[in-house]
């Protein structure tokens, strides 16, 4: 069987999310169908505003196959098709000429901030849209509750929502995708999956590289925008969600925001529920950091976050009383990117000394694994309960986070894809917090890089 010709344009294909994401991905995902029935036939137009220097396009797409563990001229090998052209698609000229180079069926990959996405949306209605055009749009998708509104309205205007993806590529990582497996393939943990038996949800991405020479989007943004408006929100849709009819598109999303719309902070207080920080000089992965203030291009005058922590109430039945606690941040000396549900303490039973409150740890890191933690019986004393700790590694599939995304966009598979009124919901939660931090409501905190974080943390696991 032969498959389709697709012709897959990337829009920014110079910035660094398409180097150290995007096209890895790629390489990872043709590497893996390649000799299978129906191997993928894609033809890739990378574009930028500025001109390409001689053997940049190659060098390009030879470290992007490296990245994904190939041999360095793997991606091109694996292409149909590859080139690179400078071209503005936002003018709808360059449009033109792109869209007419397209063979086979055309898919529209947005690399690019907010603002560009728009003025390409309106050179696309100009020109004419393909019939059979999608369009992926990368995040962050808006840059508020009401620029999120404006672009979604925006984008149907070009397109239907089903032709439309917006990406978030931890919705493609296996062991995020691993929740929906262990909830709803099989009895084990569903059974426990609720406020009876669990008393606490902690969901953390911390990492231990910091700026990383990105100042002119993160201080902009910062930690809370970055990473629980769109990343750690998702998962916890994921998780506090509730077992939906089937797991289509539209099942698996409506499930997704239902939980989000029964998201709140305790009390209706934002401030009081969160915590920010920024980290100060110290040494973090084995290299000495500055301070986030002293860092080229930072303005510390803006009080940018590079920790945020909040904790967050799931108003169901399933979920009653139980807190979601959403931690990320950078220059951490132990990173972790991990689920943990902390389970309620065992009802006493005289003669049996129980052993700690389980825990159950799902891995979000690149091997992945789930990990409970219970009581077994002591030794010596056979009726005392000691901790230990059950683990399942998860064989991992070659595919990296952002190759699953892009197979959800060229096989038109919209169950990984953020639907536009979640990506709305998510706004909406964090605006308080934000408006809270620009008010000065919640103190910015210091931590030394290399450390855990500030003390006064919401986390109680590590």
């Amino acid at each position: 069987m032969t498959s389709k010709l697709q012709t897959l344009i990337v829009a920014g294909a110079s910035g660094d999310l398409a180097e150290r994401l995007l096209l890895p991905g790629l390489a990872s995902l043709l590497e893996r169908d390649h000799g299978t029935a129906g191997a993928r036939r894609v033809r890739l137009i990378g574009t930028s505003r500025h001109e390409w220097e001689d053997g940049q396009w190659a060098s390009l797409l030879e470290r992007a196959s490296e990245s994904a563990g190939l041999d360095k001229g793997r991606l091109h090998e694996l292409l149909e098709h590859d080139e690179a052209r400078t071209a503005d698609p936002a003018k709808p000229d360059d449009l033109r000429e792109l869209l007419d180079a397209v063979e086979g069926e055309p898919v529209l990959y947005l690399a690019l901030p907010p603002g560009a996405t728009e003025r390409i949306l309106d050179a696309l209605l100009e020109v004419g849209v393909p019939d059979d055009l999608r369009i992926v749009a990368e995040k962050p998708f808006g840059d508020s509750l009401e620029s999120a509104r404006h672009l979604n309205e925006h984008i149907l205007k070009v397109v239907p929502e089903e032709r439309v993806f917006r990406v978030d590529h931890f919705l493609g990582m296996g062991p995020v995708l691993d929740v929906l497996s262990l909830r709803f393939g099989g009895r084990l943990l569903e059974q426990v999956w609720n406020a009876e038996h669990v008393e606490r949800v902690e969901i953390v991405d911390d990492e231990s590289i910091a700026l990383e020479g990105r100042a002119d989007f993160y201080d902009k943004t910062g930690a809370l925008a970055d990473m629980h408006q769109s990343h750690l929100l998702q998962v916890l849709g994921l998780v506090a969600m509730e077992r939906p009819e089937r797991l289509d598109a539209d099942g698996l999303r409506d499930a997704v925001i239902a939980a989000l719309d029964a998201t709140w902070f305790p009390n209706d207080d934002p401030a009081a529920a969160s915590r920010r920080g920024r980290y100060t000089a110290g040494t973090s992965n084995d290299r000495d950091i500055p301070s986030y203030a002293d860092e080229d291009g930072v303005d510390a005058s803006r009080g940018t976050e590079t920790l945020a922590e909040l904790e967050l109430e799931v108003r169901t039945d399933r979920w009653k009383g139980v807190p979601f606690v959403l931690r990320s941040g950078k220059g951490i000396g132990s990173p972790s990117r991990h689920i943990d549900l902390l389970l309620r303490a065992p009802e006493p039973l005289e003669g049996l000394e129980p052993g700690p409150a389980g825990r159950i740890r799902i891995d979000l890191g690149v091997r992945g694994g789930i990990h409970a933690s219970t009581a077994l019986h002591g030794d010596p004393d056979p009726f005392a309960g000691e901790a230990a700790r059950l683990e399942v590694d998860s064989g991992r599939d070659p595919l990296l986070p952002y190759g699953q995304v892009l197979v959800s966009a060229l096989d038109g598979d919209l169950r990984l894809s953020v639907r536009g009124d979640a990506a709305e919901r998510c706004w909406a939660i964090v605006e308080p917090v934000l408006a809270a931090f620009r008010a000065d409501e919640v103190a910015l905190q210091e931590y030394p890089a290399g450390s855990d974080g500030f003390e006064d943390s919401l986390v109680t696991t590590a």
